[in-house]
């Protein structure tokens, strides 16, 4: 049985998250995304998606989030 994870090694590991500077500004597609997911599992939706499934939302998540010159095509955030 895996080790349970603390409160602060979760926050911990959200801290740990690189968003590469884009521009001068910062890339906000991994902390979306991270929200994005958490956002489904709070809502009870399956842990598990395909992307093609999701990729219209996320694309929304983009486009009203993230950097104005940003492109909103994030396939492989990690």
């Amino acid at each position: 049985m895996p080790a349970m994870t603390t409160p602060s090694e979760v926050l911990q590991t959200f801290a740990n998250i690189r968003m590469a500077p884009a521009g001068g500004g910062r890339a906000v597609h991994k902390p979306l995304l991270v929200l994005f997911w958490l956002g489904r599992l709070e809502r009870g939706e399956p842990r598990l998606a395909l992307f093609a499934d999701v990729e219209g939302a996320f694309k929304q998540l983009l486009t009203e989030f993230g950097s104005a010159n940003a492109p909103v095509t994030r396939q492989l955030p990690f």
